[in-house]
C-alpha cells in the first residue's frame, strides 16, 4: 500500500510501490509495507519525494537506539562497483568493435566515467539536486556501441571531445533514441549550466528486469550484472553483525528501481548469511536526503529525544544535521570509494575493519 501525503497521482504512486512490494516478497520473502512521500520545501513549489519501506513490524518508538545508516559507499563500495563496470564495458567494446582492440582500456573507462556524470536529470518540478539516470546511461553506451562497430574512426573522434561537446552530442542524438520526450534540456542562467529535466514524474525510472528495446543486449546483461547484483564481500557481511535492540535504517538517494534492485541484493546476500536485515529502507528519489530524515525522526517513526546514530560517507550530508541535538554524526570511509580521503571534522569510522555494531560505540 501507498499513502500519499501530498497531490500526486495515487494510481500511477501505488502501481509503483506494488511492484517494490512485489520484489521484496520475491527476493527476501517478506510482506513489506511501502508508504510514498511527497513533502513540500519552504518555498512552497519544490518537493523531496521518498518511499519508505518498512521489512520489520518492530515499532521504531520502542527502541532505545535508532541507527541511520547511508548505502553507496557506506555499507557497499559504490564507487569500485562503478568503476569495475566501466572497465568491463571497456573490454565489451574492445571485443565487439574488432578495429578497437588496441585503444587503451583506460581512455575508454574515462569516456564511460563522462557519459555517467551527464546521465544525470532534474525531476519534472525541477527540484535539484539532479539524479543519476541508469536508462540515460545504457541508452548512451548502446548508442556509442552501435558508432564503435560501423564507423571506428568517428568513435576515436568522439573519445577526445571536450565533455561540454560531448553533452551536446549526447543532447542531439543521444536523447533522439526516446520513444517520445520524455525530457527537456534547460539552461539556468544564475548557476550557467545546462540540465536535463523529467517532463513527467519519474518518467525515466524503468523497471530494471525488463530490457528496454533500444538498449543492446551484451550492455544490459552486464549492466544487470555489475551494477544490479550482490556487491557485498564477505566480510562486508561479517562486519553487518548488528544487535535486535538496534533499530536499524538504511537510506539512499535516487531512482527508485535502481536502488531498490542493488539494496535487495546485498540484503539477500546477508539473509543468506544469517545476518538480520534493518527495519526500514527509506530511498530518497528526489530533493534533499535530510528533509526526509527529519520528517521520519519526527514525525513518522517519532524518536526524538533517543539515542540516533547517523553513518554517512559524504561530509555535507552530516553537515546538514550538525544543527540538530541528540544526533551522533559519524562519517563512513571505505578504501577506494570517492570520499574516501575527504577530510572529516566527525568522528571516522572505517568500515572495511569495523563491524555496524561497534559504530555504536564511537
Amino acid at each position: 500500500m501507498i499513502e500519499d501525503h501530498n497531490q500526486g497521482n495515487l494510481d500511477k504512486e501505488t502501481q509503483r510501490a506494488n511492484s517494490f512490494a512485489e520484489k521484496i516478497s520475491q527476493i527476501l520473502g517478506i510482506k513489506a509495507k511501502v508508504e510514498g512521500f511527497n513533502l513540500l520545501e519552504l518555498n512552497k513549489e519544490l518537493q523531496t519525494s521518498a518511499y519508505l519501506i518498512n521489512l520489520s513490524k518492530r515499532d521504531p518508538k520502542a527502541t532505545e537506539v535508532v541507527l541511520i545508516t547511508d548505502w553507496d559507499d557506506t555499507l557497499e563500495k559504490y564507487s569500485l562497483r562503478k568503476a569495475n563496470y566501466h572497465h568491463e564495458l571497456a573490454q565489451l567494446f574492445s571485443l565487439h568493435a574488432k578495429d578497437l582492440a588496441d585503444l587503451d582500456l583506460g581512455v575508454l573507462s574515462k569516456f564511460f566515467l563522462s557519459l555517467n556524470e551527464i546521465a544525470r536529470c532534474l525531476p519534472a518540478d525541477g527540484t535539484h539536486p539532479e539524479s543519476y539516470s541508469p536508462y540515460l546511461e545504457l541508452l548512451a553506451e548502446s548508442y556509442f556501441l552501435e558508432i564503435a562497430q560501423r564507423d571506428p574512426n568517428q568513435f576515436l573522434k568522439i573519445l577526445r571531445l571536450t565533455k561540454p561537446a560531448l553533452r551536446n552530442l549526447f543532447k542531439n542524438r543521444v536523447l533522439n533514441l526516446l520513444p517520445k520526450t520524455l525530457l527537456t534540456n534547460e539552461f539556468n542562467e544564475k548557476k550557467q549550466k545546462h540540465y536535463f529535466k523529467e517532463t513527467e514524474t519519474a518518467i525515466l525510472d524503468i523497471d530494471l528486469q525488463q530490457k528496454p528495446a533500444q538498449i543492446a543486449e551484451p550492455i544490459w546483461q552486464l549492466f544487470k550484472e555489475a551494477m544490479l547484483g550482490n556487491n557485498l564481500s564477505a566480510q562486508d557481511v561479517e562486519n553487518m553483525t548488528l544487535g535486535d535492540e538496534v533499530y536499524w535504517v538504511v537510506s539512499t538517494f535516487g531512482a527508485a528501481n535502481f536502488q531498490i534492485e542493488k539494496v535487495l541484493a546485498g540484503l539477500a546476500e546477508l539473509q543468506k548469511n544469517g545476518q538480520r536485515l534493518p527495519d526500514e529502507i527509506i530511498i530518497i528519489t528526489q530533493g534533499r536526503k535530510d528533509s526526509f530524515l527529519r520528517h521520519f525522526i519526527e514525525d513518522v517513526a517519532e524518536v526524538s529525544g533517543k539515542e540516533i546514530y547517523y553513518l554517512d560517507d559524504s561530509e555535507r550530508q552530516l553537515n546538514s544535521f550538525a544543527e540538530e541535538d541528540g544526533l551522533h554524526l559519524l562519517k563512513a570511509v571505505r578504501r577506494g570509494a570517492k570520499r574516501a580521503k575527504e577530510e572529516s571534522k566527525y568522528p571516522t569510522v572505517n568500515l572495511d575493519d569495523t563491524p555496524l555494531m561497534d559504530v555504536l560505540t564511537q
